[in-house]
């Protein structure tokens, strides 16, 4: 039991072994946490399209960040790897499997095109659609109403026929 006991010498090596591993006193941290946290949150949630899990990679980068052994050039140098640090966060995580997907197509619990009415048809259709936009990323849920826009704004042309 007594090897378990740490003398005061080591102790004080622990600690300045814990010193050197963070490139940053607190009030250095601090400072730069204010100036940058709120970006960097902003630039996972659009990332991301979750609040959520912004919050949770957020922290996961600055821990990352303070246990780096790179050395700065400048704090434009370090806001730079705090976001490369985020930016592979996100996509590390979308490439982890996720067991809340579903199927696109659940064979089972749809019934069969011809089975449905008219008004069936279309409140299927739009569930399928609801479906579908929520798992698509949000740039790309973006995309068709930026395309309707465009169109709306563009002259409308018609393919004239071919004189006879």
């Amino acid at each position: 039991m007594s090897g378990l006991v740490l003398s005061e010498l080591e102790r004080l090596a622990a600690l300045e072994e814990a010193e050197r591993t963070f490139p940053m006193n607190e009030e250095e941290f601090r400072a730069f946490y204010e100036l940058t946290s709120r970006p960097v949150w902003v630039y996972l949630t659009r990332m991301t399209g979750d609040s959520r899990l912004a919050d949770d990679l957020l922290q996961e980068a600055y821990y990352r960040l303070l246990r780096t052994k790179a050395t700065f050039e400048s704090e434009d140098h370090r806001r730079n790897y705090l976001y490369r640090i985020a930016t592979n966060l996100v996509h590390d995580q979308r490439r982890r499997p996720r067991a809340d997907r579903e199927p696109l197509v659940d064979a089972e619990r749809q019934p069969a095109p011809d089975s449905l009415t008219g008004s069936e048809s279309r409140a299927a259709r739009r569930i399928d659609l609801a479906r579908a936009m929520a798992r698509m990323k949000p740039r790309e849920r973006s995309w068709p109403t930026r395309t309707a826009a465009r169109t709306k704004r563009s002259p409308r042309c018609s393919v004239s026929r071919p004189r006879a």
